[in-house]
C-alpha cells in the first residue's frame, strides 16, 4: 500500500518544478513593473528632449522608432509635446511565458503642444487618465517594452 502512494508522490515531484513559485511570480512581476516605469520616464524626457533614443535600454529598436516617427511629425508641423506623468497605477500584469508580459495600467497626465519655436502652449489637456496596453518582451535578461498602446482616454 505504501508503495503506490510514494510512486505518486515521487511522480508529482518533477510537475511541482515546473510550476513557478509564488515568491518567483512576485519577483517576476516587480520587475516587469520597474520597467514599465522605467520606460514611461524616458518616455517622457524622450518628448521634453525631442530625442526618441532615450528610450534605448527600456524598449525595443521597434518602439524607438515609433517614437521617431511620431516625433518627426510634431516637428514637422513646428510642434512639441510637453508631457508630466502625474501618477501612474498597474492595475494588471499578465505573463504569458518566460519571454512575454502584457501590463495594463491607469495613468494620469498634464499634456501640452508647444510651439516649437517660441514655446507658447498651442493645446493642453491638464489631469488627463487614459488607461494604456504594455508588451513586453524579455531580452538578454531585461523587460522591454516592445510597444504602447492607449486603449482609453478616462473622463
Amino acid at each position: 500500500m505504501r508503495a503506490p502512494k510514494l510512486l505518486a508522490l515521487l511522480l508529482l515531484i518533477p510537475l511541482a518544478a515546473c510550476v513557478p513559485s509564488a515568491e518567483r511570480r512576485r519577483v517576476e512581476d516587480e520587475a516587469i513593473e520597474r520597467a514599465v516605469r522605467a520606460y514611461l520616464v524616458r518616455m517622457t524626457e524622450a518628448y521634453l528632449a525631442e530625442d526618441a533614443g532615450r528610450l534605448e535600454g527600456v524598449a525595443t529598436r521597434r518602439e524607438v522608432s515609433g517614437l521617431e516617427r511620431r516625433l518627426d511629425e510634431l516637428g514637422a508641423e513646428g510642434r512639441r509635446l510637453e508631457p508630466t506623468l502625474d501618477e501612474a497605477v498597474v492595475e494588471e500584469i499578465n505573463r504569458y511565458d518566460a519571454t512575454n508580459a502584457t501590463v495594463r495600467t491607469l495613468e494620469r497626465w498634464d499634456l501640452r503642444v508647444v510651439d516649437r519655436g517660441s514655446g507658447i502652449t498651442l493645446a493642453e489637456s491638464l489631469d488627463q487618465s487614459q488607461r494604456v496596453a504594455y508588451h513586453l518582451v524579455r531580452e538578454r535578461g531585461e523587460w522591454l517594452v516592445l510597444f504602447r498602446q492607449l486603449q482609453q482616454t478616462v473622463e
